[in-house]
């Protein structure tokens, strides 16, 4: 490791992102993304090498360890080359557009990712992982970094060529149209049913092999949807297998809660062991989702576990949320989260004997020689990860496993923690804040409502400006980037569903800011979709757009989402013209890879039902007492996905007339002093004063 003497600090040194302070005793003269930046690479012709990555990247800290801490790469690239170092988590709209580079040139991509491009920022060569030196069909950087140099300096031309080539090949990507989205999407539901279902892992659960990633917006997808395709139950079964098999596997800390990012194997044991924000909140939505859907208490726990991690290891004493726990420690993947049987035992029969300490351990498959492989070299390691059968529940693993449980995370918070990514973002927070919201509503909890208020706050106060406009990024009192359409997006769905659990019209009225916001920075008039940067964001080489979901669920679907709610909510149909727009601008999109953006076919789904009287429902409950709140606690008590829900009351009756100007005509019965106006699929019923006649209006509708 380099020294961290000041006078070796590169001008990373001045940064805010964790990613980048890593790099900043490099001996690499790594520079900030700017328009500065690349203007001094075109005053001094020189191309730029970008190397993209995040905090916890297990890959990325063991490129820089390799090569960007070696003098001789250091030279090369400081030579011929403006080295430039980009946070992905920090500039998720550079990082689309390298990453869609990558996926032009070889098909696949990943962190880290490396580019070799045009002091103008236009790509000609890209790669992931690099290591110092080449080996047997790879290149290594002390081969490669004088290869690319000299064809910039003898071979222009075709350099310049090649950045042309990718250049229009992804322009092409956002300018195509399509005037067919009449037949979508209801005619292909089911074919995308079957499609899940081909790549569906009968035994394991999940889709496809190894690696396995949770993919969490597949399985809420299917939750959200099966019960409209003919024999939706084996699809909920999948789901539920699913949740089965990755509660009891290594991919979840069965001591301090939460799930790792993925497993190496498919059947969910041996973890890569980052822990992601993004990746609980999704989760947190999935459980919480499949206890609404099924009745199913242990749903709801698996739910209360991951918060419970969340506010303990990732919340911020302001009120957010930061990123991820690093998967290392002390330089070793995993070291913080494994087990010697020996230690574990010593430490369990304190409290309940040896036998009963032994017997817990063998039901987390602890064995004294280890229990797992390095992924990598496939060889056998002398350390256990948790893992256990299938189904087990707490009170099967032991009675007194809790006790247990607390005493395992006592002694392994006295080893050195994993790093933490302390950075705080608008997109992620909003999910977060989404699922607690959501939680709190499902399991009426009101100390839940009470942290998604504060997040809300955080977010509102921290990561908003004077203009109302959002911040991408917070750290260390500072809020910095312009946001991009995640942040809007994700932000108005979390006041979205953060109104449906408080019936505040406070978040009403900021979603409807917020989406004015949107179509100012970041709508293509012309198309009809969305730039991922705004308008603002003039030094990125091209403003790329985005269908497909990701890690988290696409900007775009969740505007298409957003855009129905709100016209649901308001009546205003310019939100639904808008959707349509949307529809129609990626309807090729979805005919070719429907199962790639899950998250825009549900929100479109919804556009085109109701002729049948099925689709969705909008219902709103007047009135200020207790049979008002009986109603709302029948609404809440159902599985209804998609459904709008309204609440008028004497408190917000002025605010929420504004937003939804509907409500107006709407008032309570005087013989009860409530009433509710339930509206499926275009079709409004006839009010009704208790909640007894509301119970049989929602039990007689379509399912």
């Amino acid at each position: 490791m380099h020294s961290n003497d000041s006078d070796n600090l590169n001008e990373l040194s001045r940064s805010n992102s964790p990613y980048l302070l890593q790099h900043a005793n490099n001996p690499v003269a790594w520079r900030m993304w700017s328009e500065e930046t690349l203007e001094e690479a075109k005053s001094r012709d020189i191309p730029l090498f970008i190397s993209i990555g995040y905090s916890t990247c297990h890959w990325c800290h063991v490129m820089a360890r390799e090569s960007f801490e070696d003098e001789d790469v250091a030279r090369l690239l400081n030579n011929g080359f403006m080295p430039v170092k980009i946070d992905r988590e920090e500039r998720p709209d550079l990082d689309a557009f390298y990453m869609d580079a990558a996926l032009r040139i070889h098909g696949s991509g990943g962190w880290p990712l490396t580019i070799f491009a045009t002091p103008e920022g236009r790509p000609f060569f890209t790669a992931t992982y690099l290591p110092r030196k080449g080996g047997p069909g790879r290149a290594g950087l002390l081969d490669l970094l004088p290869e690319i140099s000299r064809l910039w300096k003898e071979e222009r031309p075709r350099v310049l060529s090649s950045a042309e080539s990718i250049l229009e090949a992804l322009t092409g990507n956002t300018d195509e149209s399509s005037s067919r989205s009449e037949d979508f999407p209801r005619t292909r539901l089911s074919g995308l049913f079957e499609q899940l279902s081909d790549t569906f892992d009968p035994e394991w659960g999940g889709f496809g092999g190894a690696p396995k990633f949770p993919q969490a917006h597949l399985l809420n997808f299917i939750l959200e949807h099966a019960r409209e395709i003919h024999g939706g139950e084996q699809y909920i079964a999948m789901v539920e297998k699913s949740l089965e098999r990755m509660r009891a596997g290594g991919i979840f800390d069965h001591i301090g809660f939460g799930f790792h990012r993925y497993s190496t194997d498919r059947q969910w044991q041996v973890p890569h062991f980052e822990k992601m924000l993004y990746d609980q909140a999704q989760l947190i939505l999935l459980f919480i989702n499949a206890r609404n859907l099924t009745g199913k208490t242990e749903y709801a726990k698996t739910a209360r576990e991951i918060i419970e991690f969340c506010c303990r290891e990732l919340a911020s004493p302001e009120g957010g949320f930061y990123s991820a726990l690093d998967a290392e420690s002390e330089g070793e993947e995993g070291k913080y989260y494994l087990w010697s049987r020996r230690e574990f035992i010593e430490i369990l029969e304190k409290l309940v004997g040896e036998d009963e300490a032994s017997a817990t351990a063998d039901r987390f498959s602890l064995r004294e020689e280890g229990n797992w492989s390095d992924p990598v070299s496939g060889k056998s390691m002398e350390s256990n990860i948790l893992y256990c059968s299938p189904g087990s529940s707490d009170s099967e693993i032991s009675s007194d496993w809790d006790d247990m449980r607390r005493a395992l995370l006592s002694r392994r918070n006295q080893r050195r923690l994993p790093s933490m990514d302390d950075k705080i973002l608008t997109d992620w927070n909003s999910m977060m804040l989404k699922a607690i919201a959501r939680a709190a509503r499902v399991l009426e909890d009101s100390s839940l409502l009470q942290k998604a208020f504060e997040t809300e706050e955080f977010l509102r106060t921290r990561l908003r400006g004077n203009d109302g406009r959002v911040f991408h990024s917070y750290r260390a009192g500072t809020a910095s980037v312009r946001g991009h359409l995640d942040d809007y997006a994700l932000l108005i769905s979390a006041y979205l569903e953060l109104y449906r659990s408080s019936f505040d019209a406070q978040f009403l009225e900021q979603a409807l800011s917020l989406s004015r916001i949107v179509d100012e920075d970041f709508l293509d008039s012309e198309r009809g979709d969305y730039y991922l940067a705004s308008r603002e964001q003039r030094e990125v080489p091209f403003r790329s757009k985005h269908l497909y979901d990701g890690a988290i669920p696409s900007g775009t679907s969740v505007m298409m989402d957003n855009l129905l709610l709100l016209f649901r909510i308001t009546s205003d149909s310019g939100f639904r013209d808008r959707a349509e727009a949307l529809l129609k601008a990626w309807a090729d999109e979805i005919d070719r890879a429907p199962i790639a953006s899950t998250s825009f076919v549900s929100a479109g789904h919804y556009l085109l039902l109701g002729q049948e009287g099925s689709g969705p429902r909008e219902i709103v409950v007047v009135g200020d007492g207790k049979e008002s709140e009986k109603m709302l606690r029948e609404i809440n008590g159902r599985c209804m996905p998609g459904a709008v829900v309204l609440k008028k009351d004497a408190a917000n009756e002025k605010l929420l007339s504004r937003c939804a100007p509907f409500t107006r005509e709407y008032h309570a019965i005087e013989e009860t002093g409530a009433a509710a106006y339930v509206c499926s699929g275009f079709i409004c019923r006839k009010p009704v004063s208790r909640v007894e006649e509301l119970r049989r209006e929602l039990d007689e509708l379509p399912r």
